[in-house]
């Protein structure tokens, strides 16, 4: 599937697909967004961060050689518009 204009590889799309190279757990983690394989271990200690405080919130995005490979946030201290670049 070729992936939405101005969506990144990797990432998820408009339609909340994912394209390659990602893996979407939200439905297993505690956070919510997207993490290269590669990555799945800063996810599960963001995840423990965020399970161990039941009040902490938190945002992480990470790039690697100008390719963001995470891109996680999560906990109660967010509302729609308040993550960057929504």
């Amino acid at each position: 599937m070729p992936a939405a204009a101005g969506a990144e590889p990797g990432w998820g799309t408009a339609s909340g697909a994912v394209e390659t190279g990602a893996v979407d757990t939200s439905a297993r983690t505690v956070s919510t967004g997207l993490a290269t394989p590669e990555f799945a271990e800063v996810r599960e200690l963001f995840d423990s961060f965020l399970s161990d405080d039941a009040g902490y919130s938190a945002q992480l995005s990470v790039y690697r050689r100008g390719t963001k490979v995470v891109d996680l946030y999560g906990g109660p201290g967010f509302a729609p518009g308040d993550i960057t670049g929504t």
